[in-house]
């Protein structure tokens, strides 16, 4: 944080890769065969990806594979 007097420096105890959280999410999805979240996640990723196309060709957006 920076103030016109001094400038203090604050740590957090996040971790520098990003993803880890997510990583320690499916690690424990399938040490505990967790099929209700590994469902839930399935289907969630789905959804995203049909959004993510549907945006992508109602705006023009046409990858090399798609000729």
């Amino acid at each position: 944080m920076h103030t016109a007097k001094k400038t203090e420096i604050i740590q957090t105890d996040d971790e520098e890769n990003d993803k880890v959280y997510e990583i320690r999410c499916f690690a424990d999805i399938i040490e505990n065969n967790r099929l209700d979240a590994y469902q839930e996640l399935k289907l969630l990723g789905r959804k995203v990806l049909a959004i993510t196309e549907s945006v992508r060709k109602a705006n023009g957006i046409v990858f090399p594979n798609d000729r």
